[in-house]
């Protein structure tokens, strides 16, 4: 995906061995797959919206209509939640994503059949929407967070199966295989174990300075403050210090999709120079 470029947002000061380019021109389509609904916002509010402002098609599959993951609510200066049903689709008119969709996944653990269920329909959407760039839920999600350790495994499945030509005995006519080219995870810890993981593939397929991704998005946290009041009661009009302190930074890992062309491509340019030397 030669044309993707990074978001920064005000003077992000990236870590060592982090990256953050300048904007460049606005990617087609964007995907945003989250466990459960405003989990969007508190991952990737801002990288969205600049999408969409910059003139991307953005959509977003929400897994679960739960309560989204916050810090206690009197430290947001809110009473309670709403239901997600009636709060997504204020929440993403704010954030201008075009297309969102609210799927009923169980509490975790899955049964197969909803597990392929599942599946069947993210990759339905996957297809539909044909996006050039997935946001969705990181590897380095805590093990206690079962609903979102379900959502990376969906998601990987999905992606899969959506580049896989014959995956679907009812595939809708017009809606052929997708692959991915790129992916941004919603980011562990820079000394998460996940990160020592994946140095072997980025180093092989020449990402290895590209890996991280990180934003300081203080001039958007009122704009995600007013999506994410979507899902609170009675909280203030303008973000008290811990939503500021929870929305002003937005950090990704990024990785060409193993489906992607475009990894395949760089893994087979980087062993033949290899071979060369």
């Amino acid at each position: 995906m030669q044309d993707l470029q990074v978001l920064q947002y005000g003077n992000a000061t990236p870590l060592e061995g982090e990256s953050s380019p300048e904007l460049g021109p606005p990617v087609g389509r964007v995907l945003c797959i989250c466990a459960r609904a405003g989990h969007e916002i508190l991952f990737a509010g801002a990288a969205l919206h600049r999408f969409a402002a910059h003139g991307g098609r953005v959509s977003l599959v929400a897994l679960s209509a739960r309560t989204p993951t916050l810090p206690p609510l009197r430290t947001l200066e809110a009473t309670g939640l709403t239901r997600a049903h009636d709060a997504l689709e204020r929440s993403a008119i704010r954030l201008g994503i075009a297309r969102f969709e609210l799927l009923e996944m169980p509490s975790p653990p899955l049964t197969l059949p909803d597990r392929l269920s599942l599946q069947a329909q993210l990759c339905a959407l996957i297809r539909d929407e044909r996006p050039e760039l997935v946001l969705s839920e990181g590897t380095g999600v805590p093990s206690g967070a079962i609903d979102r350790q379900t959502a990376v495994a969906l998601s990987e499945a999905a992606i899969a199966a959506a580049a896989a030509p014959l995956f679907g005995e009812h595939r809708r006519q017009g809606a052929p295989a997708h692959e991915v080219a790129e992916r941004w995870l919603f980011a562990p810890p820079i000394g998460h174990g996940v990160y020592q993981r994946h140095i072997p593939m980025w180093e092989e397929a020449g990402f290895g300075q590209r890996a991280w991704l990180t934003s300081h998005v203080p001039a958007l946290v009122q704009l995600k403050w007013e999506a994410l009041r979507c899902y609170l009661i009675d909280a203030p009009h303008i973000a008290p210090a811990a939503a500021v302190e929870l929305l002003e930074n937005e950090r990704f890992l990024q990785i060409p999709s193993p489906t992607s062309p475009l990894y395949r491509s760089m893994v087979r340019r980087t062993r033949r120079a290899a071979e060369r030397n």
